[in-house]
């Protein structure tokens, strides 16, 4: 990982609550220790890939939605907007790819939810600017580590060729939400 990807996460004060379970997700359960020595990782399945995906989508409905009722910035409301629309609509493919293969996406814990939960109260408790520079650091954050998590967890572990082809379609999409909240970020910054 670059060091200053590195050290842009490590100075954000709040983690998103996709950012979360992807981040529970995607690592799986610790490696088990069999005779003293490490068994295999944990191997991704369809099913987990899914459940990842859908799980960071709907934390991203869910901060766009929290945006638009704490936000009176006009760019903030948009990219708030446009995370509700394309994360809902990403969500949909994932479910119609499921309901394809006959896959069902697999149940979050309740860790995963109450850890989303206190994110959303941490960001929902700031106001203003404060929080329109919070939602979106947040943001740029987020998208650069769906990105990473991407390319090296879920669309290598996706078994399934359609699959594996709707993730990359919706890496671009994550790549493109990248780049607006960078500028939304910048403006902020004047």
């Amino acid at each position: 990982m670059a060091p200053r990807l590195a050290a842009q996460r490590r100075s954000l004060p709040l983690l998103s609550p996709a950012a979360v379970l992807f981040l529970v997700g995607a690592c799986g359960s610790p490696e088990p220790v069999v005779d003293g020595q490490p068994g295999p990782r944990r191997v991704l399945t369809d099913a987990n890939v899914t459940s990842i995906a859908t799980a960071a989508n709907n934390g991203e409905v869910s901060e766009g939605q929290l945006a638009l009722t704490r936000s009176r910035n006009q760019e903030v409301r948009e990219f708030a907007q446009r995370m509700i629309t394309d994360h809902t609509a990403l969500n949909q493919q994932i479910m119609d790819e499921a309901q394809r293969t006959g896959m069902q996406p697999e149940d979050l814990t309740e860790q995963i939810q109450a850890t989303s939960q206190r994110s959303l109260q941490t960001l929902g408790a700031r106001n203003g600017g404060a929080f329109d520079r919070a939602y979106i650091a947040n943001q740029v954050s987020l998208h650069q580590w769906l990105l990473e998590t991407m390319d090296n967890t879920l669309i290598p572990s996706a078994r399934d060729d359609r699959l594996e082809s709707m993730l990359e379609g919706q890496r671009r999409v994550i790549a493109d939400h990248l780049e607006h909240a960078r500028r939304v970020q910048q403006s902020l910054a004047h």
